[in-house]
């Protein structure tokens, strides 16, 4: 992963013309601030002290690297036309790591939630909805 999104900020310093040693971090550093960020939720001060950069250019690679990544992803309408060419009739729209604590409620003393579904893991869990294309 780190190798994928450290390719992704190569090619996009390159189209922005940045010179080589130019930056403070590599491309492979900077892909590891912008996955700790997601995966982690590291506070960017913590990354920025981590990676002996400011936290002014924390916040300018972090975004930096959510831009290039975004850019690099496909629209919903391509991926949408794409599984209709191929045949598919429904689509699961998932991803969003949402964190609650719906799962840590005792069921004798709260409602069970209509529209949650269990947690993916005890931290966090993700809703999922099934379309059709």
């Amino acid at each position: 992963m780190t190798l994928f999104v450290a390719g992704v900020l190569r090619t996009e310093r390159r189209r922005r013309k940045t010179r080589r040693n130019r930056r403070v971090l590599t491309p492979f550093r900077q892909a590891v601030l912008v996955l700790r960020w997601f995966r982690d939720a590291i506070p960017v001060h913590r990354l920025a002290t981590d990676h002996k950069i400011s936290i002014a250019t924390a916040y300018r690679y972090l975004h930096e690297g959510i831009t290039a990544l975004a850019a690099h992803a496909p629209d919903l309408h391509q991926v949408l036309a794409d599984r209709h060419a191929r045949g598919d009739t429904h689509v699961i729209l998932d991803g969003t790591l949402i964190p609650t604590d719906s799962g840590r409620t005792s069921r004798t003393t709260a409602a069970p939630s209509s529209w949650c579904c269990a947690p993916v893991c005890p931290a966090r869990s993700t809703t999922s909805a099934v379309a059709p294309i």
